[in-house]
């Protein structure tokens, strides 16, 4: 009596196992399955135990797996494998009764059962593994792009540097409209490639703008002729600010990306001509303030496919990559994650489309809480400095060239060396007035140069040119807000405007 109750007992604990196991299982004998647990029933969306019994395995696969191979052949050959080893564990995409393919991993055991084997089959569904596989996937996609964009971003504003500089100070010899004509399009293309640099740069993790806080409302009003001119004639544009103040903090810079890349994408989803409606508003998420900035045209609109790709890198409905790169929306998501905020879009076929981004209002102290904005000005300052004496550091010969050409044009006396253990010979053996230095150079940088002629009481002050990110600075202890310092590429008149307050100081303390 007590071994028939034990056996009983081990039959209703496997019997629960069996029920109540979060995994499906089925059993298989003959080809066909005879029975299957609740979770099984679940996982199929079945009406009941009967249905699942009544479908022959070949039905719940799809005709072919993710490696192209029949599903029907792929599967003889899993339960060869099984029947060989004893059991067999691999992935597979299974067919749900409506339809519905979905992956799940599957562990196959066989048990002998005179003579003919039983095959325990036990499913468990991977779609959430799968999801976040392909997140991990794209995060690291991103990573490498990000790699890729400093590494190329430095070398191709190198490129830049020569082009804009030198079509700048062509202008000054040239005079008739033709020649002109022809220089007006050469910037027009290297500014244009300076902005695809720095929309890639942004994929970069090492990129480290400076973040500032500012009146959301006052830098949105302050683009608005920039927008207009980008856009043209045929093309209204309303603003509805619904919320006065709204500060938040990010680079400045970037609020300048994101509306023309926003207007451009609209000036192209209509045709060039319709309406965009900017509307700006505090809104609550969890609690917590938000600037929130809608971004509506009334253009051709898309469907729920292409909204769900177009924040992808490289996605682009353009024709050809001379009319799109892919790059523009991706930016944006990529700045909003970069403070914390919320990108997302609403559309529909002939209904144009509406962007909202939603950034985390500051709470600091208010009276840092409405920086304005100020309009950078690319123009000569009142005051020139004497002339000087200056060190140029660059590998790059064409940059090289470039920087001594401004500067001595200017009426300074330069000297140039192309790597920074030559230019910390040159300076700790002749007096200079500035060092203007590239970051990443061979045999050794600019930062290196820099540490070493300050430990060696050579306190000549340094300007720092590089399309590289700050960190590399801050590799060498320098704080990149700090030192003085000119992201590539930049025109004559930049430049300069950089170097005469430096020059001003250090003349002075001489």
């Amino acid at each position: 009596m007590t071994s028939i109750t034990h056996t009983t007992q081990q039959r209703d604990r496997y019997e629960a196992l069996f029920e109540n196991s979060s995994d499906a299982i089925l059993i298989l004998s003959g080809g066909r399955f005879v029975d299957c647990n609740r979770a099984a029933i679940e996982m199929l969306r079945s009406k009941d135990k009967a249905s699942v019994l009544q479908t022959h395995p070949s039905e719940l696969s799809p005709e072919y797996q993710p490696d192209g191979r029949l599903s029907f052949e792929k599967a003889d050959e899993m339960i060869a494998i099984a029947i060989e080893r004893g059991t067999h564990r691999f992935e597979w995409d299974h067919k749900r009764m409506d339809g519905e393919v979905f992956p799940v991993e599957v562990l196959l055991t066989c048990i002998p059962r005179g003579d003919d084997i039983e095959i325990h089959t036990v499913w468990r569904d991977i779609s959430e593994r799968k999801a976040l596989e392909k997140r991990l996937r794209h995060a690291q996609k991103l990573e490498v792009i990000g790699k890729l964009s400093s590494g190329f971003a430095h070398e191709f504003n190198n490129y830049l540097v020569p082009i804009i500089g030198c079509a700048e100070m062509l202008r000054e010899h040239l005079s008739s409209p033709a020649d002109l004509s022809l220089l007006d399009n050469i910037e027009k293309a290297g500014l244009r490639a300076s902005a695809l640099v720095n929309k890639l740069a942004i994929f970069s993790q090492k990129d480290e703008r400076q973040f500032s806080v500012f009146n959301l409302q006052e830098a949105v009003e302050q683009h608005l002729g920039l927008i207009s001119n980008l856009v043209g004639q045929t093309i209204t544009i309303n603003l509805d600010c619904g919320a006065q103040g709204l500060p938040v903090q990010m680079a400045p810079e970037d609020i300048e990306l994101i509306l023309l890349n926003l207007a451009s994408n609209a000036q192209d989803a209509m045709l060039g001509e319709g309406e965009i409606t900017i509307t700006l508003s505090r809104t609550l998420i969890n609690g917590s303030g938000y600037a929130c900035l809608e971004f509506s045209d009334t253009g051709i609109g898309m469907d729920a496919t292409l909204a769900g790709k177009i924040f992808e890198p490289f996605f682009t409905t353009k024709s050809s990559h001379a009319e799109g790169t892919g790059l523009g929306l991706a930016t944006i998501a990529n700045l909003m994650s970069q403070v914390n905020g919320l990108i997302s879009v609403k559309s529909e076929p002939g209904k144009g489309a509406s962007f909202t981004l939603q950034i985390p209002l500051y709470t600091g102290n208010e009276k840092h809480s409405a920086v304005p904005l100020q309009p950078i000005k690319n123009t000569q300052p009142d005051h020139v400095p004497e002339p000087a004496s200056i060190l140029v550091v660059d590998d790059d010969e064409g940059v090289a060239q470039m920087l001594t050409s401004i500067l001595v044009n200017a009426g300074h006396q330069v000297k140039c060396v192309h790597d920074g253990a030559q230019g910390f010979e040159l300076a700790m053996n002749e007096a200079f007035d500035l060092i203007v230095t590239d970051i990443v150079m061979p045999v050794k940088s600019g930062p290196q140069m820099a540490r070493e002629l300050e430990q060696n009481g050579c306190a000549v002050p340094i300007l720092f040119i590089s399309g590289y990110t700050d960190e590399r600075l801050e590799i060498h202890g320098f704080d990149a807000n700090t030192v003085n310092i000119l992201k590539k590429p930049f025109t004559s008149k930049t430049l300069l405007n950089k170097i005469y307050p430096i020059l001003d100081n250090s003349l002075a303390a001489h």
